[in-house]
């Protein structure tokens, strides 16, 4: 699947220590973005995004397995 560029992160979004880079999602166009690319998911998978909890990182292993799925 191809990355998409976008010029600004989404509206729900959340800090990593993954280079200062803003990790964003958006549950209404079913995309997630890592700096300025974004990728699309599916509607479960940005259901799990959702919600899951941010503590002890949980919600960067779901967003970072979904684009790594995306990417495959």
């Amino acid at each position: 699947m191809n990355t998409i560029k976008i010029a600004k992160p989404f509206a729900k979004s959340f800090n990593t220590l993954l280079n200062g880079k803003v990790v964003s999602y958006s549950p209404r166009s079913l995309k997630i973005a890592i700096g300025n690319k974004a990728v699309s998911v599916s509607k479960e998978t940005m259901d799990e995004i959702v919600n899951t909890s941010n503590a002890y990182g949980d919600r960067w292993y779901v967003v970072l397995k979904a684009w790594d799925d995306a990417l495959s």
